[in-house]
């Protein structure tokens, strides 16, 4: 679904509410950045990666800009799938969250990526060859 054709945020609320009732669910976000901003984060999104849990609730999320991601998001990651990032803004904003590990993005090659779990070493991982 794009912004375009409908509202997302308030569609993502929708999908939030709903899964909340049943649990046990992944929501997936392709692009975070361009639904909730630094400034914004609705009730039910701050419900989710809060007490999400809970309820056996999980949220993944892509973005495109690290820094215009709204804090408590980041905050409440335990596993972080990094790229290519290296934008000084963006890597000063996720220093915060992942620490050092951060400042070797911005030498990674395209479609290398660094695993960092929260409290663990990270792990530099190359693309996954396709074989058909």
């Amino acid at each position: 679904m794009r912004p375009a054709d409908t509202d997302f945020v308030g569609f993502l609320d929708q999908v939030i509410e709903e899964k909340w009732k049943e649990g046990n669910c992944v929501i997936a976000v392709e692009e975070m950045d361009a639904y909730q901003t630094v400034w914004n984060l609705s009730p039910s999104l701050k419900k989710l990666i809060n007490w999400g849990g809970n309820r056996n609730l999980s949220l993944w999320y892509t973005v495109r800009r690290l820094a215009d991601v709204h804090k408590d998001i980041v905050a409440n990651c335990e596993h972080h799938f990094i790229f290519r990032a290296y934008l000084p803004n963006d890597i000063e904003y996720y220093r915060k969250f992942v620490g050092g590990v951060v400042d070797y993005a911005k030498d990674l090659q395209p479609y290398h990526f660094i695993y960092y779990r929260v409290g663990s070493k990270p792990v530099f991982c190359r693309p996954v060859k396709l074989v058909l």
